[in-house]
């Protein structure tokens, strides 16, 4: 599938937004993603899933996430499960069935990697789609600027992008 605009993630595949199963993500996971997608006021116009970030661990030196030193050097990278583009920015996900302070935490050190990572794309946004959140986290994801999806979910807008 070709990208629909430019982006530093280009090298890695866009994946078809209408799937069963998403790459590098479990059955369980592809599905809380595909329900997720339908429920966006304004369509992703791409999608990219198990997007490395971060640096590779030193028994694989050498390597980085847009071009490992191996194969087997990707399960290694830490990974978001999804990361979304709209026209009017960028949407960074983790899928988790049901999310908890462990989720708010992943996503968070997610989203400071992948700015690291790639400075010009500070901008996106980050976000835990989920069918069930912890009510505890729920105040903290937003002091945090974590969106937090879950079901049963009305219709969202993304931070930062129109609806």
């Amino acid at each position: 599938m070709r990208p629909v605009f430019n982006s530093p993630l280009d090298p890695f595949e866009v994946v078809p937004l209408e799937r069963t199963r998403y790459p590098g993500l479990s059955h369980g996971d592809s599905a809380i993603l595909a329900q997720h997608l339908g429920l966006f006021r304004s369509k992703p116009v791409q999608l990219w899933t198990s997007v490395p970030c971060g640096s590779c661990p030193d028994d694989l030196s050498g390597a980085t996430p847009t071009d490992p030193c191996c194969p087997t050097a990707s399960r290694y990278f830490k990974r978001l499960d999804a990361v979304l583009g709209f026209t009017a920015g960028m949407l960074l996900a983790e899928v988790k069935p049901s999310a908890g302070y462990r989720a708010l935490g992943q996503i968070l050190t997610y989203r400071h990697l992948f700015r690291v990572q790639w400075p010009e794309l500070r901008s996106a946004s980050a976000a835990i789609l989920t069918d069930a959140a912890d009510p505890d986290i729920l105040g903290l994801a937003r002091e945090l600027d974590i969106q937090i999806h879950s079901f049963p979910g009305a219709v969202y807008a993304p931070l930062g992008m129109p609806g």
